[in-house]
């Protein structure tokens, strides 16, 4: 009867991500000409007192999602070891 259920979540979403909070804003789904289901997630990233401004994540799942969303906290880490918290605000928000 109940086969094909489908998750549902209501948006905005926060949630954790090594560390960081990460706002999931708005999704958009797109279907390709093949017919395969592509997603568009709008998300902020923040810790502490820095936050960057509102992103596009080009997606196929939620796998997908998670780990792209690991790389940009990656970068993110990287330049506010390399360049300090200061700088890392300035280019996360121009």
């Amino acid at each position: 009867m109940l086969e094909d259920r489908s998750k549902l979540h209501i948006l905005p979403l926060t949630m954790d991500v090594d560390g960081f909070k990460v706002h999931l804003l708005e999704v958009l789904k797109n279907t390709l000409p093949d017919g395969t289901p592509q997603y568009f997630a709008v998300v902020r990233i923040e810790k502490d007192d820095f936050s960057t401004r509102n992103f596009t994540i080009p997606c196929r799942s939620t796998q997908e999602l998670k780990a792209k969303l690991m790389a940009e906290i990656a970068k993110i880490r990287y330049v506010m070891f390399t360049y300090g918290k200061d700088f890392a605000k300035k280019v996360a928000r121009p």
